[in-house]
């Protein structure tokens, strides 16, 4: 088909049983991507790949403008996404299988530059996608998107290049993440997040409950005291006093505690009402002293869970009208 006229093509409908073949060929390829017959496992299995990405790549590049065609290159796209997927999994399990075997932080550096040289300078998929070729993938996908087709291409294109652009990012994410569950420290602290996550999730129904008065406060006491241990993990030494941790500490602690969704809970407990009682010439008084110290006690923690921490910043910034409504 690459070798024909797209008017030839467009007007004697030559070709037609090719294209036919084509889009089985590729919902076959797709079949087994979403079943998971199709891996990069092994280097016989990455060779396969290779080639049909390869097809698939030559298959996008094809100059003509025909709905037949078209359709058949959004399928190729699509199955060009599976195939990238397939990429970042194997970059992941390599990653973690890496830092498992690797548990020591003086091995990092060289862990990381094998893993780059697998990961990044190493073809997985194709030669013609690797991040030393990206401009050219780039440009291929550029000129479809200038060329006269259908909109329903352009947007998989788009599409597709996106995704094959922010699957590094993704990964150095990941990385990242995994980093902080290597140390000792991180470990015990999310152990104990964990555990102070499903205490509160515990305590929640007797905080909101308006029946038994000393059940509900103690629950409060209770829960103000796991906020409380909570926050000192993420406090700044001040070099000083001996409480605290050093930064780069603090925001593993705080990433942990994220991880985990300790936030999550706290939030949900500043949503309960705040019974107040009116004196005049006075501000308003708590109508639950427990529960407006366990307030306190929530802001204590936010207040530290966001300290120098962009990514915890941007979870808690949307919670600011309900916060303003406490003032």
């Amino acid at each position: 088909v690459a070798h024909e006229a797209d008017a030839e093509f467009e007007n004697h409908g030559r070709h037609v049983e090719e294209v036919k073949l084509a889009e089985q060929v590729i919902s076959t390829l797709q079949l087994l991507c979403n079943v998971g017959m199709l891996t990069v496992v092994t280097s016989h299995q990455r060779e396969q790949v290779r080639r049909a990405t390869d097809l698939l790549l030559d298959l996008l590049a094809l100059p003509i403008t025909a709905r037949a065609v078209q359709r058949t290159q959004i399928q190729g796209c699509i199955c060009l996404e599976r195939i990238f997927d397939m990429r970042i999994d194997f970059r992941l399990t390599r990653l973690f299988e890496s830092y498992d075997a690797n548990t020591e932080e003086e091995s990092w550096p060289q862990v990381i530059t094998a893993l780059v040289k697998e990961c990044f300078e190493t073809p997985i998929v194709s030669e013609r996608v690797v991040a030393t070729n990206f401009l050219t993938f780039a440009n291929s996908l550029l000129k479809i998107l200038s060329s006269d087709v259908g909109l329903d291409l352009k947007c998989r294109c788009m599409r597709l290049l996106f995704r094959h652009s922010s699957q590094r990012a993704n990964l150095v994410r990941e990385a990242k993440r995994m980093t902080v569950l290597v140390l000792p420290e991180a470990v015990r602290v999310f152990e104990f997040a964990s555990e102070a996550m499903e205490k509160l999730g515990d305590l929640a129904p007797m905080i909101s409950s308006s029946g038994e008065k000393e059940a509900s406060e103690n629950a409060c006491q209770d829960a103000g005291d796991i906020l409380v241990k909570l926050s000192a993990l993420c406090k700044l030494a001040d070099g000083v006093h001996d409480e605290g941790y050093p930064q780069h500490l603090v925001t593993k602690h705080q990433d942990v505690i994220r991880d985990v969704g300790v936030h999550s809970i706290v939030l949900r407990i500043l949503q309960l009402p705040m019974r107040r009682t009116k004196v005049p010439g006075e501000l308003d008084q708590a109508a639950d002293p427990a529960r407006r110290q366990l307030f306190e006690r929530c802001y204590q923690f936010l207040g530290l869970f966001v300290l120098r921490n962009p990514r915890n910043q941007e979870l808690v910034f949307r919670h600011v009208p309900l916060f303003v409504s406490h003032v």
